[in-house]
């Protein structure tokens, strides 16, 4: 695939992560890379040079906005969204998210509650359980070289932040019959949204 292509496809996932989360009515999505919002989608990798402008100086997420109703209610999250039909370079790519996950937690973890991996097909399977993990986020960002500039640059690993990480990741995988039959969809989301706005305002 082109760099072109690469990059209609991953606009197209966004796109369809964004219907999804708030086809559940529980998510309210703000901001959308790269159409709405971009600045607060986008952070300084640790080993930057201050100031620096460099395109590979810097990192965005896919999506960001806030969770609704029930204990979550409020909640900030960041999203990255994977439209891919086979594992193929996601596990290096979730390392670097978690990286970026790291960056955020060190610069802004009061703001944001939930870092959010969104995918179609399930990836590194023989590690699984362990993706979650505080264990996973630490070797995950100390073990490569990239992923230590976007986290760490200079400075020494955090197990506090690494930790705060780990407690803040979900990852959710999604399919494309899910989201035709179990999705809500046009005058039915609007509906049910409307009654949830009423219910929420009376509780």
């Amino acid at each position: 695939m082109t760099g072109e292509q690469i990059q209609q496809l991953g606009d197209h996932g966004a796109q369809r992560a964004k219907r999804w989360l708030e086809s559940t009515c529980r998510a309210e999505v703000k901001w959308n890379n790269p159409t709405n919002g971009i600045k607060k989608l986008q952070f300084m990798k640790a080993g930057a040079p201050p100031g620096s402008n460099a395109q590979g100086d810097h990192f965005s997420f896919d999506l960001g906005g806030n969770f609704l109703g029930g204990d979550a209610n409020g909640q900030v999250f960041l999203a990255e969204s994977k439209k891919y039909a086979a594992p193929a370079d996601q596990g290096t790519e979730y390392r670097k998210f978690l990286a970026k996950c790291y960056r955020v937690e060190q610069e802004a973890g009061n703001f944001y509650d939930q870092y959010l991996w969104i995918t179609w097909s399930p990836f590194l399977v023989n590690s699984w359980d362990q993706l979650l993990t505080s264990t996973y986020v630490q070797s995950s960002i100390t073990g490569d070289e990239a992923c230590k500039y976007i986290a760490l640059g200079e400075t020494d690993y955090s197990a506090a932040v690494g930790t705060a990480v780990s407690e803040k990741l979900l990852i959710v995988v999604l399919a494309d019959g899910q989201e035709v039959v179990l999705s809500l969809h046009g005058d039915e989301l609007l509906h049910v949204r409307k009654a949830l706005l009423e219910f929420r305002g009376t509780a």
